[in-house]
């Protein structure tokens, strides 16, 4: 039998996720061709080849098909029916639906649990997210109390993406040492007045002047090294889902998003890819030696590639 995989959820950051994680699995089955395809109302499914079979001579393909803001029409679930009938293919779907409402109980999602490997990926509440974050973050090895909590709740407003990016952060400099608000208010707020925004947008606006003054500025306020990588890594963090789900919500300034959305649009993944190597030849480099002449040129480095 066929092999189709699918991922439902009105949490774009979850849906990503759970999707970006079979992906790599199947990677690692020789998946390496992968088309992605954002499927309308008039979307024609005959743009698959159906009667395709697998050959010792055939690249495996992986289809990443998506659909957003609608329920799976008519002429989608025959073609999966279809497709889920075939002895054996060289293709495998992964088929991601989002922002439908009345899922559960749907005749159409009866057929799609079926005929797939379904997974219903369950909204996050307002009322959920405190929860949500303290386990997420015990998964990064962080332990948050009530207080802390409460204060990362509100300051990324529940956003899912956001808060992940945040805890990220603080893994970095937390050094697996417990945390406090100061320590949390001293890396997040404190950071914002030291131009750590102004950096990293200037990094996604492939502005090496500005990036190199931001630089120098940052170092002689002594502001964490391990803080100015995070930056870089959480506007890479938020090109590639945006690359992956063009349509994905991301908090903060419209300009910001604006800018985000059009480097999105025009890096490539071998680009990306190259500066997070530079990123951790640079982590590499803070950790075993304070040589401010080498981190210089290494965060140099990095604005060749974008």
């Amino acid at each position: 039998m066929a092999k189709i995989y699918c991922f439902i959820s009105d949490e774009p950051f979850l849906l990503q996720e759970n999707r970006l994680i079979e992906i790599n699995k199947l990677k690692k089955e020789g998946y390496l061709n992968r088309k992605i395809f954002f499927a309308d109302k008039k979307f024609n499914w005959d743009t698959f080849d159906s009667n395709d079979s697998l050959s010792l001579f055939e690249d495996k393909e992986l289809l990443d098909i998506r659909i957003n803001g609608f329920a799976p029409m008519k002429d989608c679930l025959n073609y999966l029916e279809d497709f889920s009938g075939k002895a054996e293919s060289s293709k495998i779907i992964i088929l991601s639906i989002e922002n439908v409402t009345k899922v559960k109980g749907s005749a159409w999602f009866k057929k799609i649990s079926s005929i797939t490997k379904s997974s219903y990926i369950e909204k996050i509440y307002p009322n959920q997210f405190p929860a949500w974050l303290k386990s997420r973050a015990k998964r990064r090895g962080l332990n948050l109390d009530v207080q802390m909590t409460d204060y990362l709740t509100e300051l990324t407003n529940g956003n899912l993406l956001a808060a992940d990016q945040e805890l990220k952060c603080l893994k970095l400099i937390s050094k697996n040492e417990d945390l406090n608000m100061i320590t949390i208010k001293d890396s997040l707020i404190d950071s914002s007045s030291k131009d750590i925004f102004s950096f990293s947008r200037s990094f996604i606006n492939s502005n090496a002047q500005l990036f190199n003054k931001l630089l120098n500025q940052l170092l002689i306020e002594k502001v964490p090294l391990t803080l100015m990588l995070w930056s870089l890594n959480r506007e890479l963090s938020f090109i590639e889902a945006l690359q992956a789900n063009p349509t994905m919500k991301v908090p903060g300034p419209f300009d910001y998003v604006s800018d985000l959305k059009n480097k999105a649009k025009t890096i490539s993944e071998d680009s990306i890819n190259k500066i997070k190597i530079e990123i951790a030849k640079l982590d590499r480099l803070i950790k075993s030696e304070n040589n401010e002449k080498l981190i210089k040129v290494r965060f140099n480095t990095l604005m060749s590639y974008v």
